[in-house]
């Protein structure tokens, strides 16, 4: 499985040349990857721009940080790919609409980094300056951050 952090075709072309899996980022990817882009995130920052373009315009701009995600319409996925499992779509979309709805919090505890350490307690939740600041991979990951 491949995925990336990029608004680039390339991860995704990559992995159909290599016959395995991607994760498209930014926007829907699966054209270029028709065998192998299971999904990814698509976002949509128009109406972020929009709202943020009339704030200035009515005088009432303020700067801030936005979380706005799923459920503020900023981030959508991609469709789904037809060879994943009705389960896995069922899933996903459960998780999608539980994370519209504010009831799934993708920051909450217990969350266990790489090394097998606490981060987050059960019934805690990452603060927004901790997750500007993560520089840790989450158990199951594999690999090492850069220096």
């Amino acid at each position: 499985m491949i995925t990336q952090h990029t608004n680039n075709p390339a991860p995704c072309q990559r992995a159909e040349e290599a016959g395995v899996y991607c994760f498209g980022q930014d926007a829907d990817m699966s054209q270029f990857a028709e065998k192998a882009h299971l999904t990814g995130i698509v976002n949509n920052w128009g109406p972020y721009y929009i709202r943020r373009v009339q704030d200035v315009m009515d005088g009432s701009w303020e700067t801030d940080h936005t979380w706005d995600g799923i459920s503020g319409g900023l981030v959508m996925m991609a469709p789904y790919h037809e060879s994943l499992p009705d389960g896995v779509k069922t899933a996903a979309t459960g998780i999608e609409q539980a994370l519209n709805e504010g009831s799934l919090n993708p920051f909450a505890g217990p969350i266990v980094d790489a090394n097998g350490e606490t981060i987050i307690k059960e019934g805690e939740v990452l603060t927004d300056d901790q997750v500007h600041e993560m520089n840790w991979f989450v158990q199951g990951v594999d690999g090492d951050l850069p220096s």
